[in-house]
């Protein structure tokens, strides 16, 4: 069973008594490399679009049942898949 952590915790990183001081003390403590902290450069605030230049282009894990994104696009459009509800493709029309 696990043991629920209050908001507080989880945003100051104090869960469990164990302060974490950076990201990176949260993925040793946590055992794990794949998480990202930066900026994914969304298109906007109410569009998950990715922009060009953004650190998630290509930073995603496959999930075999995602064929595509949100829009309808084919996943992946680069070297792998992008995490959230859409794949960036440089030719994407607007919204």
């Amino acid at each position: 069973m696990t043991t629920p952590i209050s908001r507080r915790e989880f945003l100051e990183g104090t869960a469990a008594g164990a302060a974490l001081r950076s990201f990176s003390d949260y993925q040793t403590a946590a055992g794990e490399t794949h998480s990202r902290w930066a900026d994914p450069l969304p298109a906007g605030p109410a569009d998950a679009r990715l922009r060009p230049g953004s650190p998630a282009i290509d930073a995603g894990t496959a999930v075999k049942d995602v064929a595509a994104d949100f829009a309808g696009i084919p996943r992946p459009q680069g070297a792998a898949h992008d995490p959230g509800a859409y794949e960036y493709k440089a030719d994407a029309p607007p919204k």
